[in-house]
């Protein structure tokens, strides 16, 4: 079941990159999740795209996404730097994470390029939290 969420923050992260946070329309404490999630946002052009959560999992109050707009955009990073700001409401699947943090190990190490640091963003909430050594 979709979720309707507001776009209650915008952040020019680089020229080329936006982070936007997304809170619950209702107020209430947004579905958990795991670092490395990820949400299915359905956008207003009829497109569904895929966008890591960078914040704290233990944060419920709001999802943090960034999106790098791509030169080649076919409709989904374009059509979102063109139409997303403040106070628009949006449609995302909850949670779901095919690249979950496996905890345990003596040592991390993160290794991301370019917009791909968003989940390891998330990851790093966590491994602090836990003290371990990354």
């Amino acid at each position: 079941m979709a979720l309707s969420l507001m776009i209650s923050r915008v952040a020019e992260e680089t020229d080329r990159i936006r982070s936007f946070q997304l809170s619950p329309v209702n107020g209430a404490e947004l579905p958990p999740f795991q670092a490395g999630a990820h949400i299915s946002v359905h956008l207003g052009n009829g497109l569904v795209r895929q966008y890591s959560l960078a914040n704290d999992p233990m944060v419920r109050d709001h999802y943090l996404v960034a999106v790098l707009r791509e030169p080649q955009s076919r409709g989904g990073s374009a059509w979102i730097f063109d139409n997303w700001k403040p106070g628009d409401r949006i449609e995302v699947e909850p949670p779901a994470n095919h690249f979950p943090l496996a905890m345990g190990a003596r040592h991390y190490l993160l290794i991301a390029g370019g917009i791909g640091i968003t989940p390891l963003l998330s990851m790093a909430h966590v491994l602090r939290r836990e003290q371990a050594d990354f």
